[in-house]
């Protein structure tokens, strides 16, 4: 649990601006570490302003294609060689530049509109996997709690892959200790149907 407050202190301030501010706490407080409380100060405001851009930006940005897609290597410590990689969302932002995940996901799942740029970031990074990458070549990618809540992710993935061509065992599912918490049976059956096709699974 996350608890942002702001104090009123005989201030003239709406109430609008007051759940802003508090707002921007609770965002504060969930990137310290979550489970704690963080009262506002006026260092939050410019984050939560960027905040607010980015939830208005969102749909026209996924509608227009803006979202890129990066590969970082993934380097076997035992022969300094790489062997995978990790598939990465990016943001070119017209005014902010280049977002990081960091920097746009909390909104992005915040709006709901989360799976949506998962969905077309898994189709083109399987997709450039297939036609460009070396044939042993595995790559990583992040799946949300909120994709493992649907009892039907692991066959639209499977479906996915299968029309693309890829082999499962080319892939790795990324998933978090928090989404394996937040409902660890459907997690877990989902996560062993898609291990059942050969898709690998780690802990990010």
């Amino acid at each position: 649990l996350s608890v942002g407050m702001t104090m009123l202190a005989g201030r003239d301030v709406t109430s609008e601006e007051l759940l802003v501010e508090a707002d921007a706490a609770m965002y504060a407080a969930k990137a310290r570490g979550k489970n704690r409380y963080e009262v506002f100060d006026p260092s939050m405001r410019s984050a939560s302003e960027l905040r607010s851009q980015l939830r208005t930006e969102l749909g026209d940005a996924i509608a227009r294609g803006e979202f890129r897609l990066y590969f970082q290597p993934v380097i076997d410590l035992a022969t300094g060689e790489w062997s995978g990689v990790e598939a990465l969302a990016r943001w070119p932002h017209p005014q902010h530049g280049l977002l990081k995940p960091c920097e746009f996901l909390k909104v992005a799942e915040d709006s709901g509109l989360i799976e949506a740029i998962d969905w077309r970031m898994f189709e083109l990074s399987c997709s450039l996997l297939s036609r460009h990458g070396v044939r042993d070549t595995f790559m990583t990618f992040n799946v949300s709690a909120l994709h493992l809540r649907h009892p039907d992710f692991d066959a639209r993935l499977i479906r996915m892959v299968e029309a693309i061509g890829l082999p499962p065992s080319r892939l790795v599912a990324e998933v978090t200790e928090g989404a394996l918490l937040d409902n660890p049976e459907i997690v877990r059956a989902t996560l062993e149907r898609v291990l059942e096709v050969g898709i690998g699974a780690a802990l990010d």
